[in-house]
């Protein structure tokens, strides 16, 4: 059996319906020298019977018992054959020409190792809802975004492809709950280049049972564990992950209390939003009474967006004194 050009590797569990437009966006791909490997990660759904029912060489399904996607990640990229590995949600749907646009970019630059895409989001009913353009125009740019000092707009995970080489070079995925993959940009920051395509190639889907809508706070704080890591690493040469993985969840405790006032904020903000979105006037008023006596000057984005910062600055600085602390760090 030839070797493929391109590996897609998609964990899904519990995916339908979504998922059939999203298999079929991949199949239906301009560029055709892939191979696209499913992880059916413990579905209970129609998902197998859906998968298994698609007759096309080159997709393959391998199920599991459900180890959770770090695993069914990690999982997928040990089967890959391809020179490069892209990556795909169940629930998303790829442009057309998406495969042959990154393929084309690496093949353009050779210095380029990890290339990610704008996107366009849409809801649960595929209806679009807006659009994200990524603005980080450098490694550096995107460095000071992932460790919380700039506010950018992230790598989206599933607009992603990759050479191979970088998970030979720095390792698969590790277990970051909802934030496997900010771990994993920060280990390659240093030594892969990220290049920003800006097309849109990945219709986005935002739902009440994507990570983003319902782990968010898990996310902030595995996100801020491996920021956490990163720095740690960076000035005393010790991956807390590896070495003290115990340590580093006490630390996330520390930053659930010291960051309660910002998700207090948050809370505030949000429901003022969804006041206005019901056009509830009564509501309406209440809400932006109790915003602004209670969290005033949070309501303004400039201000929010720089006490988020200040807030995670404050955070890093405490964590990283408290290790730094530790003898039995400081005197290895």
């Amino acid at each position: 059996m030839p070797i493929p050009t391109i590996s897609v590797v998609m964990p899904v569990r519990n995916g339908m319906p979504y998922l059939v437009g999203a298999v079929e966006s991949v199949l239906d791909q301009t560029y055709s020298d892939f191979e696209f490997i499913v992880i059916n990660d413990g579905s209970t759904d129609q998902t197998f019977e859906y998968l298994s029912s698609i007759n096309d060489p080159r997709i393959r399904i391998v199920s599991t018992e459900g180890g959770g996607l770090v695993s069914a990640l990690n999982l997928g990229f040990s089967l890959c054959r391809g020179s490069y590995i892209a990556r795909m949600d169940a629930d998303d749907i790829c442009a057309p020409n998406r495969f042959q646009v990154q393929l084309d970019c690496f093949k353009k630059d050779q210095s380029i190792d990890i290339v990610c895409s704008d996107i366009i989001k849409i809801d649960k009913d595929g209806r679009r809802v807006g659009v994200e353009v990524f603005r980080f125009s450098s490694n550096d740019d995107l460095k000071q975004g992932l460790l919380y000092r700039k506010m950018i707009k992230p790598v989206v995970h599933p607009t992603v492809m990759m050479r191979r080489s970088v998970i030979d070079h720095v390792g698969q995925y590790r277990h970051y709950p909802a934030a496997e993959d900010h771990d994993f940009w920060l280990r390659c920051i240093d030594s892969h280049k990220f290049h920003r395509i800006s097309e849109f190639l990945l219709l986005y889907r935002f739902n009440s049972f994507g990570v983003s809508s319902s782990q968010s706070e898990r996310q902030s704080k595995y996100s801020m564990l491996s920021v956490l890591n990163y720095l740690v690493h960076e000035q005393i040469g010790i991956d807390v992950y590896i070495k003290y993985p115990d340590l580093l969840e006490d630390c996330g405790q520390l930053f659930e209390y010291l960051n309660s006032t910002m998700l207090i904020h948050k809370t505030r903000f949000d429901q003022l939003k969804q006041a206005i979105k019901a056009k509830s006037v009564i509501n309406l008023i209440r809400r932006l009474f109790i915003g602004l006596i209670l969290s005033g000057p949070y309501l303004l984005p400039r201000v929010r967006q720089k006490t988020k910062l200040d807030q995670i600055e404050k955070s890093k600085r405490m964590v990283i004194e408290l290790l730094m602390s530790f003898k039995e760090i400081k005197s290895v």
